[in-house]
Formats: C-alpha cells, structure tokens, sequence
C-alpha cells in the first residue's frame, strides 16, 4: 500500500512537469512563417506609402517674405531656400520653390 501511494504521488509530480514543459514549449514556439511574411509585407508597404508621400514634391507656401513647408508647416530660413535645398530639414518633405 505505500509502494501505491508513492507511485501516485511520483506520477503527479510526473504529470505536472510534462504539463510545463508543454506550457513553456508552446509558449516558445516560433510564429507561422506565412503570418509573419504577410505581416512584414503589410508593414514594407505602409512604409513605402509614406516614402512617397514625402517624396512626392510640394510646393512651398508664401507668406509675405517667408517660405513655409507643406507638410510640417516649418518657416524654411532664408539661407535653405537660397541653397536650393530640395528637402524640408525637419520632416523630410521634397519641396520645391515655384
């Protein structure tokens, strides 16, 4: 009867460490590989939208004397418009002057 009551207790502390390990090795499994090609596609294509965008040229807004940049709306200094830059040095945008 003791060899029983052994046995049973030797076979729960068994069981309950098969049951952690499972736990930790689903938990450590690698994501499907399908899922994360969609995903960095998804992703890769947002970027390149965005790369367009500020690619994309916009014209300067004037006001008075003073050049301001489409999309951030950052009051260009004299000198970068004098350099003709191309690109607004706060956001980015390609801007242009005409």
């Amino acid at each position: 009867m003791n060899i029983v009551k052994k046995w049973t207790t030797l076979d729960k502390i068994i069981f309950n460490i098969e049951t952690k390990i499972k736990n930790i090795k689903e938990t450590l499994e690698e994501p499907d590989v399908e899922t994360m090609i969609l995903a960095e596609t998804e992703h890769l294509q947002q970027e390149n939208e965005q790369m367009k965008k500020k690619l994309r040229p916009g014209k300067l807004i004037q006001e008075n004397e003073n050049y301001y940049c489409p999309d951030c709306h950052l009051c260009m200094p004299e000198v970068l418009i004098q350099q003709k830059r191309k690109f607004c040095p706060d956001c980015g945008k390609r801007v242009v002057l005409y």
